[in-house]
């Protein structure tokens, strides 16, 4: 894999290489193994055994071993998402082609992500491992085989979509009413303990952030009367950059920002973002987008307004006409 390069998106790596390996290997499988087992021919991991002898001998096999068990789930769960495979079996995750590997597999060519789609969340890494001390547990008491007590597929699921309640357990897949109402209460334990971690260390990466001496030196510039595009100019940085040390600031509590918005984003957008962050505090930048198209930027000031607003949208000072 070449060397990561810099975008005005962040580094990128490019992923042919790995690509090539698991689309031909899923080309190959033609559709019949999950994600997991073929995550670990391409790691060359015989740990839990074969399902074919033959496996062994494949191209593929340990054509990704430079790689963590993770990184090769991250990398096949971008391809899902390109669109070059696809998820057939909503329980066990088996894998198979779409027309657009096989293109690709017949012209390969560069593919390039966000490094930082291949990291892995620490705390998610931990809510896994959570999970399958769970299975492993309730297995061991049910002398059942732990893929019985939910797959791979499924816990990978679990881990993405953190259901707090049962009504968000039971749409995941491979989790029907039967092991939602006997499991459940152990897993979303698992889930409200792995999202209280999350905010926790959110929370301690902000304040040490926010604490910094270039958050600092901005958070004095800004309480000394100078505006967003002053400051850029001193501190030798681009505006966005300031704006973004601003919001973390605002976020950590140590400066206020509510007439600072209402000021830079425009009134009508204000009050669209305003309105649907009240009503979907929990709302996440994304969602917000697809719904009303409005620029990350202004739907992230928005949401912080509406954080630390202590009246509601109606009796807030905008003028829209």
């Amino acid at each position: 894999m070449s060397s990561p390069q810099k975008s005005n998106r962040g580094r990128e790596v490019n992923i042919r290489k790995d690509a090539v390996a698991i689309l031909s290997l899923v080309e190959e499988l033609s559709g019949a193994f999950s994600s997991t087992y073929i995550a670990r021919l391409l790691q060359g991991n015989v740990m839990f055994g074969l399902k074919a002898r033959h496996h062994l001998e494949m191209e593929q096999f340990g054509a990704m071993s430079q790689h963590q068990s993770y990184r090769i789930h991250l990398t096949i769960g971008l391809l899902v998402e390109m669109e070059y495979i696809e998820i057939k079996h909503q329980v066990y995750g088996t894998l198979g082609l779409l027309a657009k590997g096989s293109s690709f597999l017949k012209a390969p060519h560069d593919l390039r992500v966000l490094e930082r789609c291949l990291r892995p969340n620490v705390l998610d890494l931990q809510l896994a491992e959570d999970l399958r001390q769970i299975r492993i547990q309730i297995a061991q008491k049910q002398s059942m085989k732990i893929y019985q007590v939910f797959t791979d597929y499924t816990l990978h699921k679990i881990v993405e979509a953190k259901p707090v309640n049962w009504s968000e357990l039971v749409r995941i897949p491979g989790i029907g009413d039967y092991k939602a109402n006997r499991y459940g209460p152990a897993i979303i334990q698992a889930t409200a303990e792995a999202k209280s971690r999350a905010v926790a260390s959110n929370r301690a990466r902000m304040y040490k952030q926010a604490n910094s001496p270039s958050h600092q030196a901005v958070k004095y510039l800004f309480q000394a009367g100078h505006s967003m595009e002053e400051i850029a100019e001193l501190r030798k940085v681009r505006p966005a950059t300031i704006q973004k040390s601003l919001v973390v600031l605002a976020e950590a509590g140590q400066i206020n920002l509510g007439k600072w918005i209402q000021n830079h984003v425009e009134p009508s957008v204000l009050k669209r973002g305003a309105e649907y962050f009240q009503a979907n505090p929990k709302e996440k930048l994304q969602e917000a987008f697809q719904q009303l198209g409005i620029d990350y930027d202004s739907l992230r000031l928005c949401k912080l307004y509406v954080s630390r607003m202590t009246s509601k949208i109606t009796q807030l000072d905008l003028q829209v006409s």
